[in-house]
This record gives C-alpha cells, structure tokens and sequence, in this order.
C-alpha cells in the first residue's frame, strides 16, 4: 500500500525529469577556467583527479591520452570533450612536443596561459568542475573516462557556446560572476550528458537506462514519489511490464537490481536534506520512504561508509573552521589549474 505523506513532508507533486532531479542532486559546487594558448608543439601530464574536466578546442588540434589506453582521443576545431576525473594521462598537440608544467597554474593573468611567442595557432578553453563528491563518484560510474563531442554533432555547438560565455564570466569581474559560472556550469554538464546518451542508447548503465522507454517511465514514477512503499511489482507496473520481465530488463541496463536504485537515490536524497536542511533526521528519513530512523540510517551507512550523524558532525565542524578562519564557504579555489 502507497504511504500518504502529510503536506508540509511532501517533497514531490508532480512528474519529474529523472535526469533533471539527479543532476541537481549532484550540485557543481565549483568551477575553474582557464584559456590556453600556444605557438609551438607541447605536452603535458595531468594527474588523477576527482573533479570534471571540460574543454573546448578553440583552433588547432589536441589530444587527449589516458594512461593504460591504446590510443588517444583527437580533438579538431569546435570539437568539446569532458574528462570524468580518476585517470592520469597527457595532453598534447604534437607526441613529443615541449613539456610544460600546467600544475603550478592558479588562474592568474586574467585566466590565460601562453606557451611559446608570436601568433598562438592552437587555443584551448577548458576549465574543471567539483560537484559533491557523493554525486560525482556515482556519475562517474555511469560515463567513460572521456567523453568527445565532434564539432559537426549538434550537441557540441551549444556547449562551445557555453564554455565560451563561462570564460566571458570567468575575466570579467561584475557582480553575481560566481553564481553565473555556477548556472552555466550545470548547463554544460547537462547538455554533455545529454549529448553522450543520445549517441550511446543501448548502453549498460543505471544512466543511460533512463532513455528506455519502460526503464524510464518506472523511475520517472519513482522519482515524482519517492516515499512510496515501492516494490518491484509496483516499479513493473508503472513500466508496463510484468514483474519478472521487467526485474530482468532493468539489471540488465541498470547493472543492479530495481531496490538496489530505490535505495541508493533515496540516500543521496538523504544525504542531500542532512548538508542543506536543519531538519530531524527522522523527518528527512520519512521523507525518503523510511518509516524507522534505524533502518534508514543503517542503508545510508552501507551506502556512503559514514552514519547520517557523522556527516553533520563534520559538516559542523566544517562550517566552525571556516567561521574562524572569517573565509567565504564558497571561495575560490587555490589548487593549481592542470588539463
């Protein structure tokens, strides 16, 4: 039997755009741009790095190499990519060419970087993104290490666009430049996904299996009413399956089981209302479907490794340092700038 929530502990009321509702769980929390120019052939290594990676080649051409693939990715002119962050590798625009160091760069300059003298032949805007570390870390299962959008693809129009208003952005010091950069970086990363599961619809992942028509419509249900007492019967009647056709569908593209997604979207709803709310975490857990704080709890443990109380007792402590230190819980960031 479907629970009934009061108003006031309603969260959704109507349909919702699952992939909508997802990424604006995982909130960019960040973002880093830099325009980079050069006259002469060059490389450089980046490391591993848990922050989204974004570019657009401006003029010339580039690679992008990862460590343990058997060949690069090659960029052209109006060509964008995203790195998804957790592999080491090389940028170059000839093998070979001058190695430069990217590492110690911090923005500086007015956000350009140039190598070499004279008319600069190859032109990169790129930048970084930190999303919430929860977030990025299950995005990051569902896409490649690399994703390229080729200039001639539709898609990779509007995001050249949008990277090039978020370098306007980024030199430009007007008022609301940080909450701008922030709108436009979740466009971009939204247009990006868009673009990659439009190009990859039979791909096996709990993302790309939004895009099936009976997958989709069951978690576009779920998503408009999470506390619901789901089964997975009831998930296979909203698809229009029967139970067994559609528990078999959805592991297949989903990866895991119809539970094992109820649960794990239910948590990062969770841990989302624990950072941004000041609510019970028995409200936020009956919010969420869980009528027993234990049981709630206990899943978001196996979920994220931490109880839902050592997440605001370090989020506390957190806030505390900064309050002390008189710094702005949202600063720029002073790591080094690196492809």
């Amino acid at each position: 039997m479907a629970k009934h929530l009061p108003d006031h502990l309603r969260i959704d009321s109507m349909p919702t755009d699952p992939l909508a509702d997802i990424l604006n769980a995982f909130t960019v929390v960040g973002t880093e741009l830099v325009r980079f120019e050069s006259s002469i052939p060059f490389e450089t290594r980046f490391d591993a790095d848990e922050r989204f990676t974004f570019g657009v080649v401006i003029a010339g051409s580039h690679n992008i190499w990862l460590d343990g693939e058997a060949a690069s990715v090659r960029l052209a002119a109006g060509d964008c990519f995203l790195l998804t962050g957790g592999r080491a590798g090389r940028f170059f625009n000839v093998e070979g060419g001058r190695e430069i160091d990217c590492s110690s760069y911090t923005g500086g300059s007015g956000g350009i970087m140039r190598v070499g003298t004279g008319s600069m032949n190859d032109i990169v805007v790129a930048g970084r993104l930190t999303l919430d570390k929860e977030g990025a870390a299950w995005l990051r299962e569902a896409l490649p290490p690399v994703i390229r959008l080729d200039a001639e693809v539709a898609a990779a129009k509007p995001a050249g666009a949008i990277i090039e208003l978020l370098r306007s952005e980024s030199e430009a010091d007007a008022p609301g430049r940080r909450l701008v950069t922030s709108r436009l970086a979740d466009v971009l990363l939204v247009q990006t996904i868009r673009a990659h599961l439009e190009d990859n619809p039979e791909a096996t992942n709990w993302l790309a299996a939004l895009t099936d028509r009976q997958i989709g419509r069951a978690i576009q249900r779920f998503h408009a009413d999470v506390a619901a007492d789901w089964t997975v019967a009831s998930l296979a009647k909203a698809a229009g399956m029967s139970r067994s056709s559609f528990a078999d569908r959805f592991r297949r593209r989903m990866g895991f089981s119809p539970l094992d997604y109820v649960t794990r979207w239910r948590m990062h709803r969770v841990r989302r209302e624990l950072l941004e709310t000041s609510l019970p975490f028995a409200t936020i857990a009956y919010r969420n479907g869980y009528s027993s704080r234990t049981s709630c709890s206990h899943a978001f443990k196996q979920i994220f490794g931490y109880s839902p109380s050592e997440l605001r007792a370090g989020q506390k402590l957190a806030i505390s340092e900064v309050v002390g230190a008189r710094q702005p819980l949202s600063g720029p960031s002073d790591d080094p700038f690196s492809l």
